[in-house]
């Protein structure tokens, strides 16, 4: 009963958040490019919110107490998105709610993170995103630069299978360099 309570009350927070965040970023453009406005974002936001609701449905346990990041989550799938084609597409746009078209979806992206990331404000927020994929699979030019370009993300080639001690050690270093140790 305590964890529904508190998933309740953690909802609440994640809409008056959103609210103010519309009213106050509807003030301001996050960006220097004026056909970039952060009401763009609002479809990106209230995807990440069904998408968080639906995901808290399935892991949810009356045993344990739960702590996510449904933005991260959200973002590492949508750069994963950016690779799949046809009905893998077709799913994970259906199961995330991504706005379906590219431009959109990926400038709606690109606002939120610059919106929450921005200097003005007086906290630091960092956010850093990657892909890792085994070592000689080769990713199109064009993946890198979308994923670069538009969700500030990194694509790093590892050897897994060779090498999973040295993976691990490469990825854990970019996380404790990332989150500042």
């Amino acid at each position: 009963m305590n964890k529904k309570i508190i998933f309740i009350v953690l909802a609440i927070i994640v809409l008056v958040f959103a609210v103010l965040f519309f009213q106050q970023s509807s003030e301001k453009p996050v960006t220097e490019d004026p056909a970039k406005r952060p009401d763009q974002i609002g479809d990106v936001v209230k995807a990440n919110n069904q998408f968080t609701l639906d995901f808290y449905k399935e892991i949810k346990d009356e045993e344990e107490n739960i702590f996510f990041s449904p933005y991260s989550l959200s973002i590492a799938l949508a750069m994963t998105y950016e690779g799949a084609r046809g009905k893998t597409a077709e799913e994970m746009r259906s199961v995330f709610y991504f706005p379906q078209e590219d431009g959109f979806r990926r400038d709606s992206y690109f606002n939120l993170h610059n919106h929450l990331v921005r200097e003005e404000t007086e906290h630091e927020l960092n956010i850093s995103n990657a892909l890792w994929a085994q070592e000689g699979f080769s990713f199109l030019q064009e993946y890198f630069d979308v994923i670069t370009a538009n969700y500030h993300g990194l694509i790093e080639n590892l050897d897994f299978a060779g090498d999973p001690e040295g993976s691990i050690e490469t990825i854990n270093q970019w996380v404790e360099e990332k989150t500042k140790g």
